[in-house]
């Protein structure tokens, strides 16, 4: 019965097997009457430690007791201090939840006033760029269209009535000024206008387009000259206009002479002389334009010297791109 694996339901069947067919009344009897007085001898030796220990277990009994009622008062003093956490905790997090709900409104109200400052700056400069634009004053509208621009950069203002009203003002002004300040800088260059040339630089430095109005003049230069110089070597067009100047009336080598009739008719049926002319004639024009077109980029050059940001080397670069030879 100590045993750990103890079966009541194995001891039973074992019981009633281990009787005969006649006996198993007898057997599980005489089984019974032993249960019973082991039970007794279990009651009595309970019974005996508990009167040899008796002193003992009512001490215990007493400190059980003692437990309790000290348990009892953690158990109180726990609740007390849990009210007072919560009291605390309340306490804590009305002005907590008031800070939270202040600093919004805080914020809410300082984006709105920077939204309105911009608002109020915006109207501000398109106002000023209405009058530059009637003043013809090509400088300071840049200069107004830089400032909307960053404005415009710091902050979406895009959904405003008033913003939205004067949007396609400022951007055909943009376009306007951008174009403007193109056809200055090319008649600036054609009549080497010092003058010009800075104010068109200048606009378009305002308009952030510097490099890409510096690499367009490169271009448009580039091209200029690849057309003198085609011009130039143009044969075909040459003996058209020398034809041209023949049937006009006589000029050097028109009349009939020696030279014509010794074989010095030349090329195409045009006088060689006529020829050394009109090719000397058409290769000064080029180098006439090679010329001016090197002294226009000089005094671009020479401009973009007083500027500051990198002008100078962006137009290094435009003319090393275009591959200017001279």
């Amino acid at each position: 019965f100590s045993s750990p694996g103890f079966d009541a339901n194995a001891y039973v069947r074992q019981t009633l097997v281990s009787g005969d067919d006649g006996d198993e009344a007898v057997a599980i009897h005489d089984r019974l009457a032993l249960l019973t007085q082991g039970l007794d001898q279990v009651d009595a030796s309970i019974s005996q430690r508990v009167r040899s220990s008796q002193d003992e277990l009512l001490v215990q009994a007493s400190k059980v007791q003692s437990l309790g009622h000290h348990l009892d008062g953690v158990k109180a003093a726990s609740s007390s201090l849990q009210s007072s956490q919560e009291r605390l905790r309340l306490q804590l997090l009305e002005p907590v939840a008031a800070i939270r709900q202040q600093t919004c409104q805080l914020a809410r109200m300082q984006n709105t006033s920077e939204l309105l400052r911009r608002v109020v700056r915006f109207l501000h400069l398109v106002k000023a760029l209405r009058k530059h634009v009637a003043a013809s004053d090509l400088l300071k509208c840049s200069a107004s269209l830089h400032e909307i621009s960053v404005l415009q950069g710091e902050a979406d203002l895009c959904g405003l009535d008033m913003v939205d009203s004067e949007l396609p003002f400022v951007t055909s002004t943009l376009l306007n000024t951008e174009q403007h300040a193109r056809d200055m800088l090319s008649r600036a260059m054609d009549g080497m206008n010092q003058v010009d040339m800075g104010v068109s630089l200048q606009v378009s430095l305002n308009l952030n387009m510097l490099p890409q109005e510096l690499s367009g003049a490169v271009d448009r230069v580039s091209k200029a000259i690849d057309q003198s110089i085609s011009t130039a070597v143009d044969m075909n067009a040459l003996a058209t206009e020398l034809r041209s100047a023949n049937t006009a009336g006589p000029n050097l080598g028109s009349s009939p002479g020696p030279s014509h009739r010794a074989g010095g008719a030349g090329f195409m049926g045009i006088a060689a002389e006529k020829w050394r002319v009109g090719i000397w004639r058409r290769l000064e024009a080029c180098m006439n334009d090679v010329v001016r077109i090197g002294l226009s980029l000089h005094t671009v050059d020479s401009v973009l010297d007083r500027f500051k940001g990198g002008g100078r080397a962006n137009f290094a670069n435009a003319v090393q791109d275009a591959q200017v030879w001279f």
